[in-house]
């Protein structure tokens, strides 16, 4: 890894570890620096803030859910199939959880809503083009940013209240596939 790459994941990661200590938003450009070893030289040459850091991280996790839902969908999903590739999206979100489990942690808590609201941006944006992708040649009831709207923050409420539940990760994968599969299938999103 070059000098750079590893001063950029330096402060991602130093970002993470401060994500223990205190919300998103109390955490200062300075302390991201000092804890991971870096000046605020280093930080200005990549990032002009603490939230072009942010986005960087969700970068990498949103490059490492393309891959993984790329291969989903090689893997069980030759014929294309709408809802084989909507559960092959939810487990690639559900997946994310698990390779980013520190993280992962943070969003799920309301005191740090601002991170939240971010990572659900990021999601919602891919998912959008995820869907205009599989929708075009369907005659929708509504327009794809809608659906997609709709599919997203329902299982993101579905998953958060889950969690919230104590349910693991197992029964919420076969729940949220359950949810789903009655959606996509019971021509709410399709017209007939």
């Amino acid at each position: 890894m070059s000098r750079t790459g590893t001063a950029r994941e330096k402060l991602k990661h130093a970002l993470i570890l401060l994500l223990q200590q205190k919300q998103f938003s109390e955490i200062s450009t300075s302390e991201i620096c000092r804890r991971a070893g870096t000046s605020r030289v280093t930080f200005y040459e990549w990032y002009d803030d603490k939230q072009a850091l942010l986005d960087d991280f969700l970068a990498d996790m949103l490059s490492s859910a393309k891959r993984r839902f790329s291969q989903l969908q090689a893997a069980n999903n030759q014929n294309n199939d709408l809802v084989i590739a909507h559960y092959n999206l939810l487990d690639t979100i559900l997946d994310l959880n698990l390779e980013y489990p520190d993280f992962s942690r943070y969003i799920q808590t309301t005191e740090n809503e601002e991170l939240y609201f971010k990572y659900y941006w990021h999601v919602l944006t891919e998912a959008e083009k995820f869907t205009l992708e599989y929708y075009r040649s369907m005659r929708l009831a509504f327009s794809p940013e809608e659906a997609s709207s709709f599919l997203c923050t329902g299982l993101w409420g579905f998953i958060r209240a889950s969690r919230k539940a104590g349910d693991s990760d197992h029964a919420i994968r076969k729940n949220a596939k359950k949810l789903l599969k009655g959606i996509l299938t019971g021509n709410i999103l399709i017209r007939p």
